[in-house]
């Protein structure tokens, strides 16, 4: 049916149809016969038997749930035959619990806690007597679940409030439960900050948010930094579910994380709130100060208020929040400090440079140095402290000079601004049967980086982000046994990186096609020194938009507590991204320094790369140009069923199932592209572009979706979830619970973003060359053609095989002749780029591009826990078990059709246009695209896949002891001890494919790409031992002593603890596999064990060699039989994935409060918070892990979080 069918789209309307109808049928039953219990991702429940004294139930007892802050009565229900109630969908808060019976008193349980995502047992037991009398009890405070199998815990606005917050973000808290990993906080990134956790051995990916219920999940990047984020202030509660949520929730197969904003009260409250960190007590970074420089700046002022109330005359309860942050961040290593590398040069006594003065100095002559060259080395900037953009040796923050280079280290400041907006309305009618709940929150930041975020001679970029926020929730009850809430909400954030070009291509004397819409001058980048210009990615901006509608329908039936209903979301997302549409040009080099003065002269191809630059030899070159502008759209659906079943009065079934139907997203005019190997295979054209494409006269391929998928909608997700709670002697002190559970998990856009960033709606030619020719500074791109929605020059077509040429030296033909290289030509033989011809449309010309597999589907995540609850002593408990994950479907990059192996036992054969035969039985670097299962295809050119081929499994025991904060004290510790095994681990920031660091690979495959198992290790975020502790403790006060008084009451600590394994890593080798195209290969290993290629000693003492170089060397290069030499054909190495592990880790947060109390109604709070408290230096891995560089091999150059910082605040409420 694909590609070619007509009906195709028929076929996917009829599903979609269907799948509606599906829908909307589940929803009328749900609202005509059963339905759902107890908690969604917003709410909790509340449960518990009506006893009498000699503890027989009591049926028919009338309960009613107040809300505590308000005042009103949330619900009201009447005890079953076996004297049990239920309260479902309850918002997160304090309660108080009225039973009435006949012939009993009246008995309230105040300060009773539900919890989101929860169900709070809480048991009655009445008191024979008169109705009119009244006994009121204290709740007493449980931290057992007898009711389900979700692990996780959460923190309420008061724990929030005492916990040490570096920055105002809540998620900073998120690794506080088992089965999460993560870096120790680091605030040095300037905005909110970054975080990255893991849970239960998922990608960071595969963690959802909702706020107030409304699924704000980034569709872009999959990550937290974009969704909308009130302050802690604002929040009332959240909670990251780490295993077996029910069937309510969707999610993504790791942390469902649910935020709660607060409400207001039936009382007046008002709070105002400063928080201030400066320079004064801050200490220095450890390798600023090893390398004598001074601190770097991380100012942080925090400031807002809340106040909250009833609405006089129209009823109902409003809170509102503002805040402030105003920072100034000089130590972000990305936008505010910089350490290029500089190649010394002769200068006059003004500073200014020539041919005159570099000809000699370089072994050249005045005639060969590009006048654009010397342009750009005199251009003044003085934003790095000199006159010139170009440091000179001997200015401030540059070193001495050292073969002929220098180092330099430069601070700026990054300001930061931020201010956001909360509001939430609560208002009941008809007695309490229906409630309208509303939130709304705005929020706009901005970072404005003086570097950009590189760390050379870079220009200045801001970033911009806002967030929008607005839910309203109508609940509405029929009877107390059957309620209906309907949630709708919108969210939309705008992320922008905003350029700043200081030089224009004017004021250096050069020019490009397209300089009046983009002025600035082209990057440079000169290998081994500096870079010069904007980023290829900086200039780019993403607006997203999402609109999410769920209905859930609670019904109590005997022992079955149900829930059913359905959700719609639906995502739009427009981006431009001008990716190097400037040009970036790099100039490389072959030759020693001394090699090079000799012979750079003779036009040889033995120069340094930065005689190349002074040349103006250009050895690689990437543009784009085409369309940069993407506006996306999807549609999910989701039907859902969960039964949680009373079996007994200590065992409950927690039964569900939910349908996910998930979309691809496809571009509006459906810019997007795919490649089909079984079309190359029959020399058809492999790209596919969708039929419904008609723009500037270009026609889509008949057949292909709006995706360019088979199908753009998948909706064969079905997800069972069950579960069950042993309450073991039914006093709640011993629980067993255990289930297992199928999530799917909603991919963000990036798959189906590579396709569209492909010909002919982006190109991205990335040309190089060994032995370019000189001067072409002036006008490197050339004639690249103006700004089009279509690049009609590169519309791609099929590739053939027309014969081979010499890159060197003379001889016949050979194929097995590493001097000898095939000849690709178009349909109508012109050759294709880079193989001797000029641009023509061939598949082979375009440097690179990423294709989805034709058949994607969702990934999943299968989950299962076993786990034993015992409560310890009054308000301590314990929870110990084994958790496991296995996932299945993950993005990953690969190219499936690699080179093969050519021997000869097993040659090569491929034959010309000719029909010439040519029998390849050596590997060579130039003949890997004949050897390329996909003729016409190049790793090296850049061919890759984004396929389903990640799978993972993690095991785990998990250790928690808990007390919730109660008379002054809260407590968690925190173990879990796992074991994480992966194929690619997925970034582990900011996207899903495309983000790595040195020693990981992220979502890419090491070594052989045809084979993802054989990439199966640890994975990158595997932590083998984490222990995690966060407490708070008010100093009690003996009364009546001499120490009952202000000054000593009062007082507070808290804090967080971390202790935990190093992240793993590999060391990589990047002349690795060269006879397949790729360079993501790992060094040769030749040490007796991997133990043994550590160094010894302190880590402070080994930071320049956490491990030994002598241990590794290249991968070995494969001789071709019958040649003296087969330069560059290496195989592959033998060192491991992750066979690695970077430093233990430890850090300790402290917060010291003290208390105030002014008269009944008035409190200030005063506290200092200190961050990494004995300010002990905290090492990532080494981020030198190349051999190539040998000298720097294992070296330990960052921190994972900064040193000691210290900061103030205070609170004054009313």
């Amino acid at each position: 049916m694909f590609p070619g069918s007509p009906n195709q789209q028929a076929e996917e309307d009829d599903f979609m149809r269907s799948a509606l109808r599906l829908l909307t049928s589940g929803l009328l039953i749900a609202l005509l016969c059963a339905a759902a219990f107890a908690q969604g991702s917003q709410t909790g429940g509340l449960t518990g038997v009506v006893t009498d004294p000699q503890g027989a139930v009591v049926p028919g007892a009338t309960v009613d749930v107040i809300n505590e802050k308000t005042g009103k009565a949330e619900r009201r229900s009447t005890t079953s035959a076996d004297g049990g109630y239920s309260a479902t969908l309850l918002p997160p808060g304090t309660y108080r619990v009225e039973v009435t019976a006949r012939n009993f008193k009246k008995t309230v349980v105040t300060d009773v806690e539900v919890r989101i995502t929860e169900t709070t047992r809480q048991d009655v037991a009445l008191t024979v007597g008169g109705v009119t009398e009244t006994v009121e009890v204290q709740a007493e405070a449980t931290l057992i679940n007898p009711s389900s199998a979700v692990t996780g815990t959460a923190i309420t606005a008061q724990t929030m409030e005492r916990l040490p917050l570096a920055n105002p973000n809540v998620l900073f808290l998120l690794s506080l439960s088992a089965g999460t990993a993560a870096e120790p906080t680091d605030v040095r990134a300037a905005g909110r900050g970054s975080v990255d956790v893991n849970v239960n051995g998922g990608r960071t990916s595969n963690n959802s948010v909702t706020l107030e219920g409304v699924n704000v999940n980034d569709f872009n990047l999959a990550h937290f930094d974009t969704v909308p984020l009130p302050n802690p202030n604002v929040l009332q509660e959240f909670k990251i579910a780490t295993s077996l949520y029910d069937a309510t929730q969707g999610s993504k197969g790791g942390g469902a994380l649910g935020l709660i904003i607060k409400t207001g009260s039936k009382d007046y409250h008002y709070e105002l709130y400063l928080t201030h960190r400066n320079d004064a007590l801050n200490a220095n970074d450890f390798f600023a100060n090893r390398a004598g420089s001074k601190r770097g700046k991380l100012l942080q002022t925090v400031f807002g208020g809340s106040a909250s109330g009833p609405v006089p005359g129209a009823g109902g309860f409003w809170f509102f929040n503002y805040q402030g942050v105003r920072a100034r961040n000089g130590v972000d290593p990305a936008g505010s400090t910089t350490s290029p590398i500089v190649q010394a040069i002769p200068t006059n006594a003004d500073g200014t440079t020539s041919a005159a003065l570099l000809a000699p100095a370089f072994g050249l002559t005045p005639a060969q140095i590009d006048p654009i060259a010397v342009n750009i080395l005199n251009v003044k900037d003085a934003r790095y402290g000199g006159t010139f953009l170009v440091p000179r040796a001997g200015q401030s923050g540059c070193g001495a000079v050292s073969g002929g280079i220098f180092n330099c280290f430069f601070k700026s400041v990054a300001p930061v601004l931020d201010n956001q907006y909360t509001i939430s309305y609560d208002r009941f009618w008809r007695g309490g049967k229906e409630k309208l709940t509303g939130r709304w929150f705005w929020d706009n930041g901005s970072v404005a980086k003086p570097y950009g975020t590189d760390t050379s001679i870079t220009f200045p970029r801001t970033d911009i982000q806002q967030n929008r926020f607005l839910s309203l929730n109508f609940t509405h009850i029929f009877s107390p046994s059957k309620i209906n809430e309907l949630r709708a909400g919108y969210s939309r954030y705008v992320a922008a990186q905003h350029p700043f070009d200081p030089i224009s291509l004017q004021d250096i004397g050069a020019t490009r096609a397209n300089s009046d819409q983009f002025p600035g001058m082209y990057r440079v980048s000169i290998t081994g020194l500096y870079s010069i210009g904007t980023g290829v990615n900086d200039d780019r901006a993403t607006t997203s938009n999402q609109y999410n509608l769920v209905d859930t329908f609670s019904w109590i039936h005997g022992k079955h507590s149900m829930r059913m209903g359905g959700e719609r979301i639906q995502y739009q997302l427009n981006r431009f991204n001008n990716f190097s549409v400037r040009g970036s040009l790099t100039f490389g080099g072959t030759g020693t320094q001394s090699a090079a003065l000799a012979n750079c002269t003779r036009d040889t191809n033995d120069c340094t790369a930065f005689q190349n630059f002074l040349r103006g030899r250009v050895t690689a070159i990437q543009s784009a140009f085409g369309d940069p502008a993407r506006n996306f759209v999807a549609t999910d659906y989701a039907g859902f069923f969960q039964d949680d079943y009373r079996y007994t009065s200590r065992l409950t079934f927690n039964l569900g199932v939910r349908w996910e139907g998930m979309s691809f997203g496809h571009d509006k005019l459906f810019r997007a592209g795919i490649f089909d190997p079984s079309l190359a295979a029959r020399g058809l054209n492999p790209f596919l572009i969708p039929e419904k494409v008609n723009l500037a006269g270009f026609k889509g391929t008949p057949g292909v979706s709006d995706c360019a998928l088979k199908s753009c909608f998948d909706g064969n997700n079905w997800a069972p979830r069950v579960g069950f709670a042993w309450d073991i002697n039914g006093d709640q002190k011993n629980v067993v619970r255990g289930g297992y559970g199928l999530y799917y998990q909603r991919l963000s856009n990036q798959n189906i973003l590579q396709n569209s960033l492909a010909a002919p709606f982006t190109v991205q030619p990335l040309s190089s060359n060994a032995n370019p020719a000189a001067f072409q500074l002036a006008n490197p791109l050339g004639s690249i053609p103006p700004p089009s929605i279509i690049a009609s020059a590169f519309i791609p077509s099929a590739t053939f095989f027309a014969g081979l040429r010499r890159t060197a030296g003379t001889g016949p033909l050979d194929p097995n002749d590493p001097n000898v290289a095939p000849i690709f030509v178009d349909a109508a033989g012109n050759r294709c780029l880079n193989y001797g011809g000029t641009a023509t449309d061939c598949s082979i010309n375009l440097a690179s591009f990423t294709s989805a597999p034709l058949d994607a589907y969702t990934p999943y995540t299968q989950q299962w826990n076993l786990t034993w609850q015992h409560e310890l002593w009054k308000g301590w408990a314990m929870e110990v078990g084994y958790v496991g994950t296995h996932y299945i479907g993950g993005l990953g990059i690969w190219d499936p059709y690699m080179a093969v192996v050519a021997s000869p036992s097993n040659p090569v054969t491929v034959r010309d246009t000719s029909g010439n035969t040519y029998t390849i039985t050596n590997n060579t670097v130039n003949n890997e695209e004949l050897r390329h299962q996909i003729l016409g295809l190049s790793r090296k050119r850049g061919a890759r896949y984004s396929g389903n081929i990640g799978q993972a499994t993690y095991h785990s025991l998990q250790l928690t002891v808990l007390r919730r904060l109660q008379t002054g004290l809260y407590f968690q510790a925190a173990y879990t001890y796992s074991r994480e095994r992966d194929n690619v681990s997925g970034s582990l920031s900011t996207d899903e494919l495309n983000a790595t660091r040195a020693g990981q690979n992220g979502a890419n495959i090491y070594n052989d790409q045809s084979n993802p198992q054989q990439n199966f290790a640890r994975g990158d975020f595997d932590r083998p031992h984490r222990l995690v502790v966060s407490y708070s403790y008010d100093i009690p006060v003996p009364k009546g002593g001499f120490m009952d008084n202000q000054l000593f009451r009062g007082w507070s600590l808290s804090g967080i603890v971390t202790y935990q394994k190093g992240l793993p890593f590999s060391v990589t080798d990047s002349t690795s596999g060269g006879i397949f195209g790729t360079a993501a290969g790992t060094a040769q290993f030749i040490c007796s064990s991997i133990q043994s290629a550590y160094t010894t000693g302190r880590i402070e003492d080994r930071l320049d060699h956490y491990i030994n170089p002598a241990c590794f060397t290249t991968a070995p290069i494969i001789p071709a039989a019958g040649f003296a030499s087969n330069p560059g054909a290496t195989g592959f190495g033998n060192t491991p994935r992750n066979a690695f592990r970077g430093p233990r880790q430890s850090d300790w947060d402290l917060s010291v409060m003290k208390r105030f109390h002014i008269g009944e109604r008035h409190q200030f709070q005063f506290r200092a918070d200190f961050f990494n408290l004995f300010n002990h230096p905290i090492f990532r891995f080494p981020s030198a892990l190349n051999i190539g560089t040998a000298s720097t091999l294992g070296r330990i150059t960052d921190t994972a979080v900064p040193p000691r910082l210290i900061q103030f605040g205070m609170k004054y409420s009313f």
